[in-house]
């Protein structure tokens, strides 16, 4: 039982009960693009048909349901469903046409994305500012302590600065 609500400005709510779920879907169109907002409630099966209404701050979707009565405020790009009934007095009944197929698709799974390449060897690159050095890509043969971070000689069996013990590989 899906439902379409016009909403102006490119804007479009879509109500449908799909088992015991409801979903509810808000549409926005503008030139060459398409956004929408998705939200499902478990609701049971309809026992009327949904209603929305206008109020200053928002839109309310009421849902009659055989789990009971539900609310979803849409505000802005947001939907969310309403802990509390809220209040209707002075909101225009916004109205609804019955779609007749289903309304709200499910999203299609996007197919994994293929394994990346592998990236070519780098080639070496050294910087010097002032007595600060660094190189990349190649292979370095100064050794730190793994305690304190201090620079270690090849051969020695504890750190001059800090006295942990080194273990070589």
């Amino acid at each position: 039982m899906p439902y379409n609500c016009e909403l102006g400005q490119g804007q479009k709510l879509q109500i449908e009960n799909q088992g015991a779920q409801t979903a509810i879907a808000l549409i926005n169109v503008s030139l060459g693009q398409q956004q929408s907002q998705q939200t499902s409630v478990e609701t049971g099966v309809w026992i009327l048909p949904p209603a929305v209404f206008r109020t200053p701050d928002a839109l309310i979707v009421r849902i009659e349901a055989q789990n009971g009565q539900f609310f979803v405020q849409v505000q802005g790009h947001s939907l969310s469903l309403l802990n509390a009934p809220p209040s209707l007095i002075g909101a225009t009944v916004l109205p609804l046409e019955y779609a007749g197929t289903p309304a709200v698709t499910s999203w299609q799974a996007i197919p994994p994305m293929p394994p990346m390449k592998p990236m070519p060897p780098m080639k070496p690159m050294q910087m010097q500012m002032g007595n600060m050095a660094m190189s990349m890509g190649t292979p370095s043969t100064q050794r730190y302590c793994s305690q304190c971070g201090k620079a270690i000689a090849e051969g020695d069996r504890f750190c001059s600065s800090c006295g942990h013990q080194l273990h070589w590989q």
